[in-house]
């Protein structure tokens, strides 16, 4: 079924399904990749429950060619927070923290070092506390945790 269209996004680039408001249902996320330093979107489509009924867009950021994406609780209350990295512009690495009804708020995690593939999340030093673990594509040497 189509659900929504993303005719501003050049090249959509990463998917991710979650709830995202609160309501037991996956809502859809995506971003873009699109070579640009400033002007790469991510969305996210709230899902209505029924076949019947469109589903709504809802702008998240525009930013530095946004090729990572990954969807994990970080902060720990239950809601999926978005994990967005940048392989152009600021380089920024950020988690969207979910504050319920769809709503984000950012936190950047880094600056200045690329997140091309990756901004995966897991416990890598057993503290109870998600880390994120990103990789670059222009600087394929470099891996960030």
């Amino acid at each position: 079924r189509h659900v929504g269209k993303v005719p501003e996004m050049v090249y959509p680039d990463r998917v991710a399904a979650a709830d995202l408001d609160g309501d037991g249902r996956a809502d859809i996320v995506v971003t873009e990749e699109n070579g640009k330093a400033d002007s790469a979107k991510a969305y996210w489509w709230h899902n209505p429950g029924d076949s019947s009924s469109d589903w709504e867009q809802h702008e998240i950021t525009s930013r530095g060619s946004l090729n990572s994406l990954s969807v994990s609780d970080m902060t720990g209350d239950g809601r999926a927070d978005l994990i967005m990295g940048e392989h152009r512009g600021a380089l920024r690495l950020s988690s969207w923290h979910n504050l319920g009804g769809g709503r984000f708020i950012e936190q950047l995690v880094g600056e200045g070092m690329e997140s091309h593939l990756g901004a995966r999340t897991i416990d890598l030093d057993g503290d109870g506390d998600l880390d994120i673990v990103s990789i670059a594509w222009d600087a394929f040497e470099a891996i960030h945790v």
